[in-house]
This record gives C-alpha cells, structure tokens and sequence, in this order.
C-alpha cells in the first residue's frame, strides 16, 4: 500500500496509524518513511536529475528489501512523489532527463503493483512544519499537489482519495483502514 500526496498533508500520521491499527489486529506491518528523507542530493526547488534518479533507485530497493509475503508493506510518498518532483525539475529547467524518461514505461508497471494507493488533500488551514526538508511555502505546496496529480495520471491506473473529513476524525478513519485496507 502507498501513502501518497503533497506535503503536510497527513501522510505520515495516517501511515501509523495504519500500521498501529493493523498491528493491533495481529498482522505484520512494515511502516516503510520517506526515502527523501534519506537522500545526499539538493530536493525540492533544488532537486535535480542525479537527485531524482538516486530517489528512484533508493525508494525501489528499499520496497523490495522490505517486502516479503508474509507482512503488509505501507510507503509513506514513494514513486509518484519522485515523479512529481521530476516533472516538476523538467518545468524549472525546461527539459526532460532520456536516463529517466527511459525509466518511465518500467515506472508504470512498478506503481500499478501497489495492491492501494491512498490519496491525501492539502487542508490550507494545517500549516507546513519548517523540520528541513519540507518548504514552508504553501504555493509550493499546492503546485506539488498539482504535480502530484498529474504523477499520478500518468503513472496509475487507480487511486483512493482520502477526505480531510475522514483523516481527521480517528473514528472515522479507523472505519476507512478497516474497510479498505483489512477487507
């Protein structure tokens, strides 16, 4: 399963709380983080080619080392965050990468092995948390959000939207994980 959306939306509250609720219910989870979090090259605003294809190497060899049939696997971002950030780097520099572009035909098939790809909304009211490496700029954010999106169209072939509604009420979202994500 892939927790998937702009910053500051949720993601990373969501995925444990879908990791505590399905490990309180007797199932192996793996609560896989960020892979960004992780990387030695410039994101965001600054995130280049080399970046985007150190991410993509790294957030595939981290899902398939943590992997296995036994146990539920639950990434926080993932390809289609990379992704995002690619399209948006072509944007900035106002051309395309051919070692990625190649990379895309394979990128499709690996996103649509996602059994779930959950969605989370921008709320504007909820402000971005300056921890370093996320922007504390909301039209980023919202430009991300559309990049995200577009990620999303041209990598998937289907994803849930989970309402604000429903993130921020724990009764309802324990609903949601139970009957999207357990049945």
């Amino acid at each position: 399963m892939l927790i998937n959306g702009a910053y500051s939306t949720g993601k990373t509250t969501l995925l444990q709380s879908c990791v505590d609720l399905l490990r309180s219910g007797g199932r192996d989870v793996i609560g896989l983080d960020e892979t960004a979090r992780h990387c030695p090259f410039p994101l965001n605003r600054d995130q280049s080619f080399l970046s985007t294809q150190w991410l993509i190497h790294r957030q595939i060899s981290r899902e398939i080392e943590s992997f296995s049939e036994e146990n539920i696997l639950i990434i926080d971002r993932g390809i289609p965050d990379i992704f995002a950030h690619y399209l948006e780097t072509c944007d900035r520099l106002g051309t395309t990468s051919p070692e990625i572009e190649v990379l895309v035909d394979f990128l499709i098939i690996w996103c649509n092995t996602y059994d779930l790809v959950i969605t989370t909304e921008i709320d504007q009211v909820v402000d971005i948390i300056d921890d370093g490496l996320r922007i504390p700029d909301k039209r980023y954010r919202e430009l991300m959000g559309q990049y995200n999106i577009s990620a999303l169209s041209r990598l998937m072939r289907r994803s849930v939207t989970l309402p604000r509604s429903v993130q921020s009420d724990s009764e309802l979202l324990h609903k949601f994980i139970v009957e999207t994500i357990i049945t």
